[in-house]
């Protein structure tokens, strides 16, 4: 190839004006300038740049970089790009293929700035303008486009009040984008639990939901959420319930029906009688009429297993009045039982007993002839101010009673049984006071006995018969009985003050009973107001009436009261004659009856005896000192026979355990005197059977002996020829 030979710069600008100067007037190419080449630049070779050589940069030499040296193109940031091929040869960073990062510069040359920038940012559409965009629709630039924002997480990009943090609301959307409708919605509702499904809510348990839970309802006042029968709505019932949800609402005055399946209805009206014509109802299915606070003149007859209570519990504050008419509660239905409860019964006139055809039974009057297993249970309640010709108060015939914690009192029998009169059946009482009732003829307080000659089980604990009163026994008795009886010595249970015309007194066992267990009862102390008259007990069986006293144990069986005994103490080694009172000493060492006693006489028709029982509760030692004697009995007068042989007294006087007695006789003689035998003991004890003799008392002069004495006392002397019958009641 020949070597080219270039132009030298003068002469260049010299043609170049000279062909300006021309124009293109005359040249013949066809484009607009003056040299005669087909490009538009005004030098005279076809390329596009104004110098005069072929290649496309700017200065006059052949090669293609922009000084006009004949060297190749240079690099001069270092970045391994010349500066023809590096579009800013002044900024390593910046070459054909570089990085293109988001910084306003050509980083790879590409001729566009920041495309496909590897630090661009993701940009999503917010068609709604709320600020979050939606992740479906993005694109990558280094600064937001307009409608995009950063945000990804608008779950609906058409509606502006949707987005993350917005207030939800109750519109079926997801409002806060959290993939939950509805929750927490600002304008929920409050929804109240109602589990007794009334429509009513309880107002302490809530949750608020846009829409109502099962089972909740937009009310709050319920005040028992457990029962569908109580709420704002309801009618007031007498059931202890606040039934319409007003504390203000008085149950006072009505009275309601308590089915066996547990349903209530209001019975107010059905009870609701006036003084001179009660209300008359009938209990024919199971169940339970309870009566709220309140007077209510009423005659109840009841056909099923059914129950009268009050709904407070409190016998003062329910009233059934029977008006005068019959017995307040009634049956004759074979096989129920009838419980009575927390009520007062009173005003009842007793009801025609169908098996006696009698008035019987004022507040209660039970008859079951077939002795079915009808059952009368009074619980709480007083049975005060009623009568009947027979059992004031409560007259049973075949019908079994259990009684507690209940007071009967001030009823009236114009026949028999002030208080209560039973026949036959079983009856098991606790707690129960029978006191201040009275009868016209028999039986101030109650009895038991028999139809059908069955024995009737009787059990007491802690009853008390107290100032009851009749002309025949005035506290309670039994006629085919077999009673248990218990009490403590801190408490009263027994009979006390109860008073007749002078036959029977406080307690009478009659015939036909097979026993009586009394385990400390209290039968009123001597010479007191709580004293029975005339006697503590009476054995209708043995025959014997018995004065006890407070905290006694005695028992009874089919031969009568007592356990029968006989002592004999001294002997009949000495003899001696005199005009003396001579006694013996015992110490009880039991609880009895003396039925008898009896000294060894040498007799003198011409004497008389004067029979003696003195008491004291110190006894005394025996030492020869002078010891007064409280006087308890005697019989004067006594004719003596010739004979020699006891002689005897029957006092049927009753000793008590732990006290000493001083028995014995004087004589009176109008001509001789009398014989005695004895025993020179010298200090030991002799056995009495019912209690322990170690001394003698005697005064030299019986016809000083009426009252209170004071007799000498010795021991290690005699102790007289004795002979003791009793019966021993027990400790």
């Amino acid at each position: 190839m020949r070597p080219m030979h270039l132009l030298s710069l003068p002469a260049v600008l010299a043609l170049s004006l000279s062909l300006l100067a021309c124009g293109d007037k005359d040249d013949e190419d066809t484009d607009t300038d003056t040299d005669t080449d087909t490009d538009a630049d005004t030098d005279a070779d076809t390329d596009a740049d104004t110098d005069t050589d072929s290649d496309t940069d700017g200065d006059t030499d052949a090669d293609t970089d922009t000084d006009t040296d004949t060297d190749g193109p240079i690099d001069a940031d270092g970045d391994g790009y010349n500066s023809i091929d590096d579009c800013d040869d002044g900024d390593p960073t910046v070459y054909p293929g570089a990085e293109e990062t988001c910084n306003d510069v050509d980083d790879d040359c590409n001729g566009e700035i920041d495309d496909g920038a590897t630090d661009a940012s993701t940009w999503y559409a917010d068609s709604d303008d709320d600020g979050y965009g939606d992740a479906a629709s993005s694109m990558t630039a280094c600064a937001a486009p307009d409608g995009y924002v950063a945000d990804a997480t608008d779950c609906d990009d058409a509606v502006a009040t949707t987005f993350p943090g917005a207030d939800e609301t109750c519109n079926d959307v997801d409002d806060d984008c959290n993939d939950l409708v509805d929750d927490g919605a600002t304008d929920a509702p409050t929804w109240y639990q109602d589990r007794d499904g009334d429509g009513y809510g309880d107002g302490s348990i809530s949750t608020v939901t846009c829409d109502m839970p099962d089972g909740f309802v937009d009310d709050a006042t319920d005040c028992d959420d457990g029962n569908g029968a109580v709420n704002p709505g309801a009618d007031e019932i007498c059931n202890g319930w606040d039934d319409d949800c007003d504390a203000g609402t008085s149950e006072a005055g009505m009275a309601s029906w308590e089915a066996g399946d547990g349903s209530w209805t209001d019975w107010t009206d059905a009870v609701t009688g006036a003084s001179d014509s009660p209300a008359a109802v009938t209990l024919d299915e199971d169940g339970t009429l309870w009566f709220c606070d309140g007077d209510y003149y009423v005659n109840v007859t009841v056909e099923a297993d059914a129950a009268l209570a009050s709904m407070s519990e409190d016998p003062d504050a329910v009233t059934l009045d029977g008006a005068g008419v019959g017995s307040v509660v009634a049956t004759e239905t074979a096989g129920v039982t009838v419980t009575i409860q927390d009520l007062t019964l009173t005003n009842g006139l007793g009801s025609i007993d169908p098996y006696f055809g009698l008035s019987a039974g004022g507040a209660v009057s039970c008859s079951d002839s077939s002795e079915s297993g009808t059952t009368v249970q009074v619980r709480g309640s007083y049975l005060t101010g009623n009568d009947a010709s027979y059992g004031g108060a409560m007259m049973t015939v075949g019908c079994d009673t259990t009684i507690s914690d209940t007071l009967i009192w001030d009823n009236y029998a114009s026949s028999a049984s002030g208080g209560t009169l039973h026949w036959d059946g079983d009856h098991d009482w606790s707690n129960v006071q029978v006191f201040e009732n009275l009868s016209a003829n028999q039986i101030g307080g109650s009895y038991w006995t028999t139809v059908t000659a069955v024995v009737s089980a009787v059990d007491f604990d802690e009853v008390l018969f107290q100032d009851n009163d009749a002309p025949q026994l005035g506290g309670v008795g039994w006629s085919y009985g077999d009673i248990t009886w218990t009490g403590t010595d801190a408490t009263s249970s027994g009979a006390l003050g109860n008073s007749d015309d002078g036959e029977y007194g406080g307690v009478l066992y009659n015939w036909g009973s097979t026993g009586l267990v009394a385990d400390t009862i209290d039968l009123g102390e001597p010479d007191t107001d709580d004293d029975n008259a005339p006697f503590d007990v009476s054995d209708g069986i043995g025959g014997g009436t018995f004065s006890l006293g407070d905290d006694v144990s005695f028992t009874c069986d089919e031969t009568g009261c007592g356990v029968p005994g006989e002592g004999l103490i001294g002997g009949t080694a000495n003899n001696h004659h005199g005009e003396f009172i001579l006694l013996n000493t015992v110490v009880a060492e039991t609880n009895g009856l003396l039925q008898s006693f009896g000294l060894y006489l040498i007799g003198n028709s011409a004497c008389t005896v004067d029979w003696y029982i003195f008491s004291s509760d110190s006894p005394s030692d025996g030492s020869g000192a002078d010891k007064a004697w409280t006087y308890e009995w005697s019989e004067t007068g006594a004719a003596l026979t010739d004979d020699t042989a006891f002689f005897y007294a029957t006092p049927d006087f009753t000793f008590e355990e732990g006290r000493a007695y001083a028995l014995g006789a004087g004589w009176q003689c109008s001509s001789g005197d009398v014989g005695y035998y004895y025993e020179d003991t010298r200090g030991t004890a002799g056995d009495a059977g019912w209690g322990t003799s170690s001394y003698y008392a005697y005064d030299l002069d019986p016809t000083t002996v009426t009252t209170d004495h004071t007799f000498s006392s010795y021991s290690g002397g005699f102790v007289f020829y004795m002979d003791f019958d009793y019966l021993d009641f027990g400790s």
